[in-house]
């Protein structure tokens, strides 16, 4: 009975923290519509990389600050080398567009748990040597908590991160 009690109390406490943790890093993530892979993609080991921005709103360009440095980091971990570029690039590439933005409402993320998401929405297309398609898809970043509310630029930084591993792996997300 006493070895039952400590195993509970333990996964009782597990569950605090999961929950108080999620609170204070942040709720952020990536979903994915329309993504297909060539089904001969190869991941670049340089890719010139073109950020062309139709969203407008305030702070949309520390998020696309913030959009550039975690897809530069997460590009850097699979040991792609990229180059950002302000005309259309030359091949291999990666041409992102940032077609939404909304950095939403922190007060409401920390009071009213989940209400006041903040997004970010990226149409992604990679095009390979020979301007042969290589991947395409749109990702939405969002931030919908974490501590006070969670910063709105999570929500850039989670998409960054997430067509990074798409450019790196060709997975459709």
């Amino acid at each position: 009975m006493d070895t039952t009690l400590r195993v509970t109390g333990g996964k009782a406490i597990l569950a605090i923290v999961g929950t108080v943790g999620s609170f204070l890093f942040g709720c952020s993530g990536t979903t994915w519509t329309h993504a297909r892979a060539a089904p001969d993609y190869r991941a670049p080991q340089h890719i010139t990389v073109a950020i062309l921005v139709e969203a407008e709103g305030e702070g949309i360009h520390e998020a696309v600050q913030e959009l550039r440095e975690s897809l530069t980091a997460e590009l850097r971990s699979f040991g792609i080398v990229s180059t950002f570029v302000d005309q259309a690039p030359s091949r291999p590439s990666a041409e992102l567009r940032v077609t939404q933005w909304d950095m939403g409402d922190r007060w409401e993320r920390y009071c009213l748990l989940k209400a006041g998401q903040g997004y970010i929405v990226v149409t992604v297309r990679v095009t390979l040597e020979g301007d042969r398609p290589g991947y395409y898809g749109v990702a939405r970043g969002h931030v919908d908590g974490g501590s006070f509310g969670g910063s709105y630029l999570n929500s850039a930084s989670a998409a960054g991160e997430s067509i990074a591993k798409a450019i790196a792996t060709g997975i459709v997300q």
